[in-house]
């Protein structure tokens, strides 16, 4: 089963909107493969002209707040349960996201700005990067999925 089919069939059990959203915006995982499908399905949803073809070698996952916590002191409790949040997570290209790696939220703005990927860029929007964020970014991505994967 495909990761397309997988989120189909999903949201065939799902009873209504308020559920689906409910269910997405705590969602998390660590198989990337249905990171980058989600996150994909929504970038394009967010692309004015062109469709983005997912390159795995060109393009990555991007944490937002990242793996390693040295530099951005979120209590270690959160941290945990808030890495793997899709509202932490975006598209970045594979040369950005190595200069990004573990650097503060200000820093990697600079490289989110170079990105093509309209969901990337509307990271330039926050000030700050944190728990709070996370949160209402995840919140976004929920109202984008529910056009997406229509009941």
């Amino acid at each position: 089963m495909t990761s397309e089919e997988a989120c189909s069939e999903i949201r065939k059990e799902v009873v209504d909107d308020d559920y689906f959203f409910q269910v997405f915006n705590k969602f998390k995982t660590t198989t990337k493969s249905l990171i980058r499908y989600i996150l994909l399905k929504i970038a394009n949803k967010y692309q004015n002209e062109t469709s983005i073809t997912l390159n795995f070698d060109k393009v990555n996952i991007e944490h937002i707040m990242p793996e390693n916590n040295s530099k951005w002191n979120i209590p270690e409790k959160d941290h945990a349960n808030y890495l793997w949040r899709l509202g932490n997570l975006t598209l970045l290209g594979a040369n950005f996201n190595k200069r990004n790696s573990n650097k503060k939220f200000s820093d990697k703005k600079k490289g989110y700005n170079e990105s093509d990927i309209n969901l990337t860029k509307k990271l330039l929007e926050y000030d700050d990067w944190g728990i709070e964020q996370i949160q209402q970014r995840q919140e976004e991505l929920a109202q984008a999925a529910l056009t997406i994967w229509k009941k």
